[in-house]
């Protein structure tokens, strides 16, 4: 619009100038208060929906207006037909929309107002947002799931009547399974659904006839019924060190702790928990050989006791299968989480829904590979606490002369907290692998203040950023201020920057993201959200 202002302006003036004996012409600002004779209409409205069945409508502030009125109506914009489904007045600049139905549009309309002049009211602007299911259901938690059943909860006595649970992987050959609701499972808020596939990704939707009252996702225990079955009792480290590749262990909950505090494993095998609500505790560091694979699986891997090396140590030269971590918790190692020192590429790591904590990494990295390196290293859903407290977060030195490897790094959808607080000389990424690739998404980062930031080595592929937060930190959105390190690169410098403390009790582990707003953004290990 701007392009048109001369032009304008310039036939105003040729008309002064014409008729001057006729008329006269007034001042610019004369039309300028013409212009502005109404507040103008509210600007870069949006719309979020917010616990499923809030919209959070947030807008500019505007010029002279004293307050904003709001209405919203569902199904269709018959605005002035009919009273409307919500409607508020404020005089911030953003307004959250309750009461609402789930599963349905809504016709959103805004408008400033001036309180001591009505007739400047500005004229409406409007937006669509629809709304998402009803919510009823509460997460389902692992202790809940089993291979083949999954325990679901609710608010217990509102009006339902059957729960389905839909496999959700395309081309998975599970079938849905509807469990009709008894009148004691109504009022108690609880039911069991059986008949369900091992290792399947599920919605479980919970139905009153054809509207959704609740749903959750979760994904089916692995399928551990043709598992060797151990206790503490047990020669569980002679089974594991000497098992054929492809056996399943099942460990009843107890505690697993080796007389040598090392276990060899040289084939490939799974390790996962008889009962996931009453995880096992293997007291051990694990020691990789022979091109192994090894997949841990809702067990609790604890460094207490142990000679202070890192919980799992590749040994051996080569290339190696599959590190899957999941639903795990690993804690109290000294050294670090894995380490590399050896011309050795695992193919992907991979380490999801997963809580690793005070691993303190005194005289060695996080993930730390100094003469190998790995593929794939996927780190998501999962939450770091009280880590890396002095060294590098992920390290993988080039070690390109001696083994191929593409090293590419996701790191999405985690929590960190303490981790890189001590003011070091390190860094998040010290990647130096030619060729490495990094991505850094949907995270948040309190209590960061490595001097070295992200990086501060060229060799560093610049991650590709998106939807981060932090909260305390430094070096990382920016260099600090009085920081004098040299060569910091890779700022994520579109990050957004909180002003509180966002988790409810950090301190004793609890991580919940307590502001409604916050909680929308989705952001960090979605345990806690």
């Amino acid at each position: 619009m701007k392009k048109h202002i001369f032009p304008i302006c310039t036939l105003a003036t040729a008309l002064c100038l014409s008729g001057a004996g006729l008329t006269s012409c007034s001042e610019p600002d004369d039309v300028q208060d013409m212009v502005l004779a109404r507040v103008l209409s509210p600007t870069n409205v949006s719309a979020r929906v917010s616990e499923n069945v809030n919209i959070i409508v947030t807008w500019d502030e505007m010029t002279d207006a004293t307050s904003y009125e709001i209405e919203a109506y569902a199904d269709s914009p018959d605005y002035d037909q009919r009273e409307p489904d919500y409607m508020a007045s404020t005089t911030l600049t953003s307004d959250t929309l309750t009461g609402l139905i789930g599963e349905t549009d809504y016709y959103i309309r805004l408008r400033a107002l001036d309180a001591n002049d009505e007739s400047r009211t500005s004229k409406w602007t409007e937006i669509m947002r629809s709304t998402n299911p009803e919510q009823n259901m509460n997460k389902i938690k692992s202790g809940d799931i089993q291979s083949t059943a999954v325990t679901v909860t609710w608010t217990p006595g509102i009006e339902v009547d059957a729960i389905i649970c839909e496999p959700t992987t395309t081309g998975s050959t599970a079938t849905s399974v509807t469990h009709t609701l008894t009148a004691e499972e109504i009022a108690a808020g609880s039911a069991t659904v059986e008949g369900l596939e091992p290792e399947t990704n599920y919605r479980a939707t919970l139905k009153l006839g054809e509207k959704t009252r609740g749903y959750a996702t979760f994904v089916t225990n692995l399928d551990l019924r043709d598992a060797v079955q151990l206790s503490p009792t047990d020669d569980w480290v002679s089974a594991f060190e000497n098992a054929a590749a492809g056996t399943k262990f099942a460990l009843a909950p107890g505690e697993y702790a080796s007389p040598t505090s090392k276990i060899q494993i040289s084939s490939d095998i799974v390790i996962g928990a008889q009962d996931s609500g009453n995880l096992p505790v293997i007291n051990a560091c694990l020691q990789m050989y022979g091109g192994a694979s090894l997949y841990l699986y809702q067990v609790i891997m604890d460094g207490t006791g142990t000679d202070g090396s890192q919980a799992i140590d590749y040994k051996e030269e080569g290339g190696f299968g599959n590190l899957t971590i999941s639903g795990c918790e690993i804690r109290n190692y000294t050294k670090g989480l894995i380490y590399i020192n050896v011309a050795a590429v695992p193919d992907v790591i991979e380490i999801d829904n997963t809580i690793i904590h005070d691993v303190v990494c005194d005289g060695g990295d996080f993930i730390d590979s100094r003469k190998g390196g790995w593929n794939e290293l996927r780190l998501t859903n999962s939450t770091i606490y009280n880590s890396a407290m002095k060294r590098d977060v992920l390290r993988c030195d080039d070690a390109s002369g001696s083994v191929s490897a593409s090293v590419v790094t996701t790191v999405n959808n985690c929590t960190f907290y303490n981790v890189g607080s001590g003011g070091a000389n390190y860094r998040f990424f010290y990647l130096r692998f030619k060729g490495n690739s990094n991505t850094f998404t949907n995270n948040v980062v309190a209590n960061f203040n490595n001097k070295r930031g992200f990086a501060n080595s060229s060799s560093v592929g610049v991650p590709t950023y998106s939807n981060n937060y932090y909260y305390n930190c430094e070096n990382l959105i920016s260099q600090a201020e009085g920081n004098t390190q040299s060569g910091l690169t890779c700022f994520d410098t579109e990050g957004t920057i909180l002003e509180e403390n966002p988790f409810a009790d950090p301190d004793n582990g609890d991580f919940t993201i307590t502001d409604e707003l916050l909680r929308s953004y989705q952001f960090g290990d979605p345990r806690w959200y």
